[in-house]
């Protein structure tokens, strides 16, 4: 990672409340003076995996850089609960969000790194606060591969009277850089144990970006908006996720847990499901090209592109069974294989919260609610990437409270194709582990870990380290 360049003074920023992200979170507040169009978001970018939301409006102009401020000359606000987060980074834009207990007027204030948090602002515009206390915001106009720190003021008849703590993230590499990249990633982190992998990995840091696989959160038994985000607090304001979310962008699906075990799509409530999204979106900045959609793709130049799989809420159980089932969207599934064949990056990384690899024995009493429960579909995206060549691709999944590294298939189908699974970051070890074994499986743990992947395009390898509480669990570099 190359160091970030210094701040060019005439730079002019976008600022963009998101809030096409505003059917999902329940309205946000009203403009403020010079605040005109202040509730729209322009997500619709070739990382977001499609076009603009019908509800987008024009940019609205940052306008030219502020004058300095130091944050920490400004004492540190109790109003902010959890960490700030940053997501879906892009070449010139970073999803931001927050949640503010506070009250009067709110300023989101972003610089970028240039020996000093006291720089010149690029950023300085009203914090527009929706209902619950929660800002959504996304700023374009960024420089690619540059680092850059943000907190939210609060401010008293136009003086600083507090702030947030300062966050930091990275914007990614222009469309055609190829550099090398740091990516962490886990999965499962029960709001009860202990989140001490979460410490250990962030202090490897600093990454591109964090992916989360899902069951960030247990929200199992809630069903009002209240009720679900009280779920999502006793996760994420442990120390743990606070030291990550603080120091990297995510780029995040869900999995069961974020509504309720093995959620059935089909059954589930619809208003439970809504506030579960709703929450989901709250907690976790993304980058939509429609308001509902969880899936995207990121890019990372053309080192790698990110490919984030909804698998859990397009699913329909009731067509299992027959010739044509459905485990994702048939929208998703053209989307995938389309923006496969085209990819031109090195590294094809696919979150799949689910694994979609053929585990042994045990494993298949519960196959229905995974890939190889819907078997004409994981052989039809596993055949797509045999048949089309498409290189460079690693699955990577979550779910099964285990960390290992194999081949998809034993033979046939995806035998070619690699997938690891990351974490569990903090949950009780699966008691199957110790059935997953050579010569499909190079390596399995149910150890509490976070997983570390380093990209390297020129070598052609992704090296693979499972960090767990107290050391090295596994370093496996594989060349794909």
């Amino acid at each position: 990672m190359a160091p970030p360049s210094s701040l060019d003074r005439r730079q002019v920023l976008q600022f963009v409340v998101a809030a096409a992200l505003a059917p999902a979170c329940g309205g946000s507040g009203a403009a403020g003076p010079g605040e005109a169009d202040a509730g729209a978001v322009d997500a619709g970018d070739a990382d977001a995996g499609g076009s603009s939301p019908v509800d987008a409006a024009s940019p609205v102009d940052a306008g030219s850089p502020v004058a300095p401020l130091d944050p920490a000359a400004i004492p540190q606000s109790t109003k902010f609960p959890i960490a700030l987060t940053s997501g879906d980074p892009g070449p010139d834009r970073i999803a931001l969000a927050s949640l503010w207990q506070g009250q009067g007027d709110l300023e989101l204030r972003v610089w970028k790194v240039d020996g000093s948090v006291s720089g010149i602002a690029v950023v300085a515009q009203p914090a527009v606060v929706g209902e619950g206390g929660y800002v959504s915001a996304e700023v374009t106009g960024l420089e690619a591969a540059s680092v850059y720190r943000w907190a939210l003021i609060e401010r008293e008849s136009g003086v600083p009277k507090g702030r947030s703590p300062v966050a930091v993230f990275r914007t990614a590499p222009a469309a055609g850089a190829t550099p090398k990249l740091r990516l962490a990633a886990v999965s499962c982190t029960s709001n009860r144990l202990d989140k001490t992998s979460l410490e250990r990995a962030a202090a490897e840091g600093p990454y591109d970006a964090f992916l989360l696989l899902g069951d960030t959160t247990y929200n199992d038994g809630a069903k009002t908006l209240t009720e679900f985000r009280t779920k999502w607090r006793d996760s994420l304001a442990s120390t743990g996720w606070t030291s990550m979310r603080l120091q990297t962008a995510v780029i995040a699906t869900w999995d069961d847990h974020e509504i309720d075990n093995d959620f059935n799509p089909e059954s589930v409530d619809p208003q439970v499901f809504s506030n579960a999204k709703q929450t989901l979106f709250e907690h976790v900045p993304m980058r939509r090209s429609a308001p509902q959609r969880i899936w995207r793709k990121i890019a990372f130049g053309k080192t790698a592109d990110v490919f984030v799989l909804d698998t859990r809420g397009e699913r329909k159980p009731s067509t299992r069974t027959s010739p044509n089932p459905l485990y994702i969207s048939r929208e998703q599934m053209d989307w995938l294989k389309a923006e496969l064949k085209a990819s031109t990056a090195r590294f094809k990384l696919l979150m799949n919260s689910v694994p979609i690899s053929d585990f042994p024995g045990l494993f298949d009493t519960a196959s229905a609610d995974r890939w190889e429960g819907y078997g004409a579909q994981r052989t039809e995206i596993l055949k797509f990437i045999d048949d089309e060549r498409i290189g460079g691709v690693l699955w990577v999944a979550g779910d099964f409270h285990l960390a290992s590294v194999g081949r998809v298939s034993t033979s046939g189908v995806g035998s070619t194709q690699t997938e690891i699974l990351v974490g569990p970051g903090a949950q009780v070890a699966n008691p199957l582990v110790l059935s997953v074994r050579p010569p499909q499986f190079d390596w399995s743990s149910g150890s509490s870990n976070v997983t570390q992947l380093d990209l390297d395009p020129q070598a052609g390898t992704i090296r693979c380290v499972w960090r767990g509480t107290s050391g090295v669990l596994r370093d496996q570099t594989l060349s794909l």
